[in-house]
């Protein structure tokens, strides 16, 4: 699992590539229930586990891309409800089951 910014600019730039989440497909697993499963995940890791300082997350986009950001509109995106995207194989997959 990955998590990006999506850029005022039309740009993507990738914030983490080590959620470390993978989930087992078994059966009756739809995107729906996927897309749901990566929220729960997400919402306890940002509470109990390891949430993503302001700090870090401007220093890593300058760092990595080269793109300067002010810690407040980082703030006012993560108020934001996540979007979580799956990748077409995966969708077909989910739909061949």
């Amino acid at each position: 699992m990955n998590e990006f910014a999506d850029l005022s600019d039309g740009q993507r730039a990738i914030l983490r590539t080590d959620r470390g989440w993978s989930p087992i497909i078994l059966g009756v697993t739809t995107c729906e229930s996927l897309v749901r499963d990566a929220r729960i995940y997400l919402e306890f890791e940002d509470d109990q586990c390891c949430p993503i300082s302001l700090a870090s997350i401007v220093d890593r986009l300058w760092r990595k891309h080269a793109i300067r950001v002010e810690p407040e509109s980082v703030n006012a995106a993560l108020l934001l409800p996540r979007r979580i995207e799956l990748d077409d194989h995966l969708i077909q997959h989910l739909e061949s089951l």
